[in-house]
C-alpha cells in the first residue's frame, strides 16, 4: 500500500473555542500517528449554514491525487489497528469499510481525560458513555475515491445536517455494492452543540423526508434516479 495515495478528509467549519479544541487535538493525533496520510479541511459557503455534505464534497475535491478517502469527523478517534487493516481492505476489495462495529459518545469527564493526554497515546475500549451505538455509519468511513465519486459524492440537498451519513452508505450499498465492517470502535469526544440539535435545525424534516427516498430505493436504477435526477 502506498499510504501517500491516502487522504483524510474532514467536514469543518469554526465555531466554539471548545470544538476548536477538540480537532486541534484530534487533527495533531492523525499527524502524529499517520503523518503520510495527508489531511483536507472542507467547508461549505461562506455566509450560509454550514453544510456538511458540501463540506466533505469540498475536502475530497481538494484531495484531487488521493486514491483512497477516510472520510473522518473533527470529533472522533478511531482505533489505529483497526482503521490500518480498514485501509488495506478497502484498497485490495476496492469497497467502502467501516473501521468499527460500535461507536461510543464519551462523557465530557472522559473527553476531558483523553484531552490531557498526548495525542500519541494509546486509548482503552472506554467503560462509560452517553451512548452506545451499534449501528452508526458515521464518524470515520473507508473507501476508494472511484467509489465516493460513483455515487456522487455526498448529496448537498441534505442541509446543514441530518441523514446525510446514512444517506451516502445507502447510495454506495444501492450503487455500488454493500459495504464492510471490521470488529473495533470509535470515540465521539463529548462537546456542547446547540447547532447539532435536531429541533434547532430549521430543515431537519426536509432532510427526513429525502432521506426516506433513499430508504426506498429498492433497485440501482432506484438510486440513481433519486442521487441523480
Amino acid at each position: 500500500m502506498n499510504v501517500g495515495e491516502v487522504a483524510v478528509l474532514f467536514p469543518w467549519r469554526q465555531s466554539t473555542p471548545e470544538r476548536q479544541t477538540l480537532f486541534d487535538w484530534v487533527g495533531k493525533r492523525w499527524r502524529t500517528i499517520f503523518p503520510k496520510i495527508l489531511p483536507f479541511v472542507g467547508d461549505s459557503r461562506p455566509g450560509e449554514p454550514f453544510n456538511r455534505s458540501a463540506a466533505r464534497n469540498q475536502a475530497a475535491n481538494l484531495a484531487e491525487d488521493a486514491t483512497t478517502y477516510i472520510l473522518a469527523d473533527a470529533d472522533t478517534i478511531p482505533q489505529t489497528d483497526v482503521l490500518i487493516s480498514a485501509i488495506f481492505d478497502s484498497i485490495a476489495e476496492q469497497r467502502c469499510v467501516l473501521p468499527y462495529t460500535t461507536y461510543y459518545n464519551l462523557t465530557e469527564r472522559d473527553t476531558k481525560r483523553i484531552l490531557r493526554r498526548r495525542p500519541d497515546t494509546a486509548l482503552p475500549e472506554p467503560t462509560r458513555w452517553i451512548h452506545k451505538l451499534e449501528d452508526s455509519v458515521s464518524g470515520i468511513v473507508v473507501l476508494p475515491r472511484r467509489i465516493f465519486h460513483m455515487v456522487g459524492g455526498f448529496d448537498e440537498r441534505f442541509q446543514m445536517w441530518g441523514f446525510e451519513d446514512r444517506a451516502f452508505i445507502h447510495s454506495i450499498e444501492g450503487i455500488h455494492g454493500p459495504i464492510h465492517r471490521l470488529p473495533g470502535y470509535v470515540q465521539h469526544l463529548y462537546h456542547d452543540a446547540p447547532e447539532a440539535i435536531r429541533e434547532g435545525n430549521p430543515f431537519y424534516a426536509a432532510n427526513r423526508d429525502l432521506y426516506r427516498q433513499y430508504q426506498n430505493a429498492v433497485t440501482k436504477d432506484d438510486m440513481m434516479r433519486v442521487r441523480f435526477e
